[in-house]
């Protein structure tokens, strides 16, 4: 019960803590503390449910076994890409500061789409490889409680937490490369030719992990054949009961399924539907016959455009910085660029 409920009170105040940041690697290293707090969830509810020692729960158990040992996988792919994205993203502006980022994607493609590769998966988004690890953690947690009740509690305030580590990697994408092109931004671009891309040398790497978290989400039986043969190399003590329970059906095609249970993960038969979804959507934005324009933001038609009018990381999320203050955590108050000239 300790092991689970110090690594739910981790991966909260983890998370909520790099949801205030507003420089790139400072979020990051804050959501570290984050990630290995699911990794304690996952091995505390392994602990909470082995004593209990039948079948049903042995399973359960040996399910967050394999969810905290899939999440310390997975947060080495994608931690590593994001880490590698914000050394890129350094590399072409000469900060770390969100604030000061905009617009990159137009001139940095390939770092952003593996960005947002990242972002998906330590999020938790179906079809990226985060997504398998926490969702084995959430299924032992949530049927395990009828064994050890405070783990239903867990998994709820784990799912939350998710869902804010999407809001601060919306932040982290969306102002990095989403938004209007930051003063920065258009002068390192101008003093480099229209490029802001980093060398291949630095991309390959970033691509290889993109690869691997899409690889690990679409087809999870890989890492879970993994965990499996680690666990049949390393029979002794609790070892033996986990690695003799075999509590899932892997396959390359079928996805995750727990025996006896309706706990089912598919991820083609989700991508299937995903992808009829997209072109459902994509057929009926066709039918109007609309044009895509662009235009400029219009500012009351009297204001021209300025860094101090853009939305960036320090306007995100306001009212919950404000709320949980008492988490620490804050950065340094970040003061907006002033006006070139009067209104």
């Amino acid at each position: 019960m300790l092991v689970a409920v110090l690594g739910t009170i981790t991966l909260f105040t983890g998370t909520m803590q790099a949801l205030k940041q507003e420089q790139s690697k400072r979020l990051l290293a804050f959501h570290s503390i984050g990630q290995i707090g699911y990794i304690l969830l996952g091995t505390g509810a392994c602990m909470a449910l082995l004593p209990v020692a039948t079948p049903a729960t042995t399973a359960l158990a040996t399910i967050a076994f394999f969810g905290a040992l899939f999440h310390v996988l997975n947060h080495g792919l994608f931690k590593g890409l994001l880490f590698l994205n914000a050394g890129s993203m350094l590399h072409a502006t000469g900060t770390q500061d969100l604030n000061k980022m905009g617009g990159m994607m137009k001139y940095m493609p390939l770092t952003a789409v593996t960005a947002l590769v990242a972002s998906f998966s330590i999020s938790g988004v179906p079809l990226f490889n985060g997504f398998v690890s926490k969702w084995s953690i959430y299924v032992a947690t949530i049927q395990g409680s009828r064994s050890a009740h405070y783990l239903l509690v867990c998994a709820v305030i784990a799912i939350l937490t998710s869902a804010l580590t999407l809001a601060s990697f919306i932040k982290f994408f969306g102002v990095s490369f989403l938004s209007r092109a930051s003063t920065l931004v258009k002068a390192r671009v101008a003093a480099n030719n229209g490029r802001l891309e980093v060398p291949w040398m630095m991309q390959l790497p970033q691509v290889v992990l993109a690869f691997f978290c899409v690889l690990l989400g679409v087809v999870p039986a890989i890492g879970f054949r993994l965990m499996q043969h680690a666990l049949q190399s390393s029979r002794g003590g609790l070892g033996t009961t986990l690695a003799s329970a075999s509590p899932m059906e892997s396959g390359p095609v079928g996805g995750l399924a727990q025996r006896g249970s309706a706990a089912l993960f598919a991820p083609i038969a989700l991508a299937a539907v995903l992808g009829l979804m997209f072109l459902i959507v994509y057929g009926i934005s066709k039918l109007g016959s609309a044009q895509r324009r662009a235009a400029d933001p219009w500012l009351c038609g009297y204001v021209r455009e300025a860094d101090c009018h853009r939305y960036v990381a320090h306007n995100f999320y306001g009212e919950i910085k404000r709320y949980f203050r008492w988490l620490g955590g804050m950065p340094r108050v970040h003061k907006p660029p002033a006006l070139k000239e009067p209104l």
